[in-house]
């Protein structure tokens, strides 16, 4: 939510969320509360519960993917774990980004099935090795 807008908000539902700091133009340092609220008619509450909702309807649609192709990541994130494969390095290895990764063993994102094929892959090849 904005930071400015909500920091004098008299919204009842309103509470800290976190904290944050930035860095200004001119080089200072502020700092505050990250506020989050439930109200109804405040268009920067409902922005982010529109936000919110799409992020979980991504979220949905991603465990169905995976779902119906057999995937599943707390399997596969828990293998590369037992078989002591970074997710900066299996990242390497699959030559994406960490992020996406991340993305995809916490069903943000549908994992591509040559993908999972790969990283799958990966983990029993270092399985194999480590005895």
């Amino acid at each position: 939510m904005n930071i400015e807008k909500c920091q004098g908000c008299q919204e009842p539902t309103k509470r800290p969320a976190g904290f944050y700091d930035r860095a200004l133009p001119d080089g200072t340092l502020e700092g505050g509360v990250w506020y989050t609220c439930e109200s109804q008619t405040c268009p920067e509450a409902l922005e982010a519960q529109a936000a919110h909702e799409r992020e979980m309807a991504a979220h949905r649609e991603a465990r169905m993917i995976n779902a119906a192709n057999g995937i599943d990541p707390s399997i596969a994130v828990q293998d590369r774990r037992d078989a002591e494969i970074t997710g900066l390095s299996m990242a390497r290895e699959l030559g994406v980004s960490p992020s996406l990764v991340c993305d995809w063993e916490r069903e943000r994102k549908p994992w591509p099935v040559d993908m999972y094929e790969r990283y799958m892959t990966v983990v029993s090849e270092k399985e194999e090795r480590n005895g």
